[in-house]
This record gives structure tokens, C-alpha cells and sequence, in this order.
């Protein structure tokens, strides 16, 4: 495999493939090369989540951000991996910072505010399995998902399905 890879359909590759691919990105942005684009590097991002390879997307994303290669496309995506590698403070930050900074009108604006909804959600599912949940993450995980729902105009389905989920959840823990 070499970098020409990156610009084709990721989909099928294999895990051992991506991992491949993502150690020669890495290489690539270690020297300073220009050969990793933002399509190339959301290619990557989106193959190896894809795949649920977390550790190295959120691996992949920090060296893309401090190469300076940025999309809220990609950003979306590391605080995606971020979030699945259990790095809550550092994903909390990331999504207030990018909410702060990111339009509105972005796609991504929405897909973040869904993932912050889904931060305190996980925070909760987790800390229930070891009993130490607090009802404030659950609290925060529907007014999150509630408020992304309510305030886009064309009424966010899965924002709305995840809100609904979780107060069924709250009445029952």
C-alpha cells in the first residue's frame, strides 16, 4: 500500500490494511510532506471509525491537527475517537471549543451536538456498570440531545430517538 490508496473507496479495506495506510500517513507527517490532504485524512478518520479502530483514529487525528490539517469534518471525527477511547475531559473541551468556533449552518455543528449529547450519555452507561453514575450526566445527556433537536428546523430524528431512549432509561434507573 503507499498514500495513492488514500484517494480510493476505504470501505473494504482490511484493518491490517488501514493500519498500514495510517503508519505511512503518520510517516508522511513526520517529514513535513503535503502528501496528506484534508480528503485523504477524513478518508483515513472515516475507515479506521468505520471499522471501530478508535485508538488509531484518535491516534491519526492528534498527528493531523498538529500537522495543521483541519476540516470540522475531521474534527468531528477525532472527537469521535475521542469519546470512544474514553478521553471525556479532552472531548467535553474539544466539542465546547468547536461549538464555540464552527457556523451553525456547518453539518458538522449538529453531528457535535449530537456527540455531546452522546459524551454524557456514555459518561453515565459507564459509571452505572462500576455505580458510580450520576444523574447529572444523564440530566445533560437529554437536555443535550434535546436541545440539538429543538433547535434545528428540520427536527433531527436520531437527536430525538437518543433524548426519548434516555428518559425511558432515567425512569427506570
Amino acid at each position: 500500500a503507499d498514500l495513492k490508496t488514500l484517494d480510493g473507496d476505504l470501505a473494504k479495506a482490511s484493518v491490517p490494511e488501514l493500519e498500514k495506510l495510517a503508519q505511512l500517513a503518520v510517516s508522511a507527517l513526520s517529514r513535513g510532506k503535503q502528501e496528506i490532504t484534508v480528503d485523504r485524512a477524513t478518508r483515513l478518520q472515516k475507515a479506521l471509525i468505520g471499522k471501530r479502530q478508535f485508538e488509531p483514529a484518535r491516534g491519526i487525528g492528534e498527528k493531523i491537527r498538529n500537522a495543521g490539517i483541519s476540516s470540522s469534518l475531521l474534527e468531528k471525527l477525532y472527537v469521535q475517537a475521542l469519546i470512544e477511547c474514553g478521553q471525556w475531559t479532552l472531548a467535553d473541551s474539544e466539542i465546547r471549543r468547536l461549538l464555540a468556533e464552527i457556523p451553525e449552518a456547518d453539518p458538522q455543528y449538529l453531528e457535535l451536538q449530537g456527540l455531546w449529547g452522546r459524551l454524557a450519555k456514555q459518561r453515565y452507561v459507564n459509571d452505572c456498570l462500576i455505580g458510580t453514575a450520576k444523574s447529572e450526566d444523564l440530566s445533560n445527556a437529554v437536555a443535550r440531545y434535546l436541545s440539538a433537536y429543538d433547535s434545528n428546523p428540520n427536527r433531527p430524528v436520531w437527536h430525538g430517538i437518543n433524548a426519548v431512549a434516555l428518559l425511558a432509561r432515567a425512569k427506570n434507573d
